[in-house]
């Protein structure tokens, strides 16, 4: 497991101190960077239910916010982000086969 963990609990007790900013709207900006910052082998254990167990929030909450900030679901924004490694793997490391790549992105 990468260090994505503890790094997103201080951010997030860092933001919630902040006079004014509540914690339910900072956990689906919080989730959309650490779907953004992870790398490709965080993806075999990256779901809603991670993030939201990384951020002691409800799921249902998580889900809600995210897609009240942004417009779509929070497991669009990982499918998208899994898409957009498998076109970089593709582009950077063409010997890598397409198992290799949906392997590596856990599809």
């Amino acid at each position: 497991m990468t260090k994505l963990k503890p790094y997103f609990i201080e951010m997030l007790k860092i933001y919630c101190n902040y006079p004014g900013i509540k914690k339910n709207r900072m956990v689906s900006f919080i989730a959309m960077r650490m779907i953004k910052e992870s790398q490709p082998d965080d993806y075999t254990y990256m779901d809603v239910n991670w993030i939201a167990g990384v951020l002691k929030v409800k799921v249902s909450l998580l889900s809600k916010r995210y897609q009240k900030e942004f417009y779509y679901t929070i497991q669009h924004t990982i499918i998208k982000q899994k898409v957009w490694w498998a076109v970089r793997f593709l582009v950077e490391s063409p010997e890598m086969s397409i198992e290799e790549i949906a392997s590596k992105l856990d599809y």
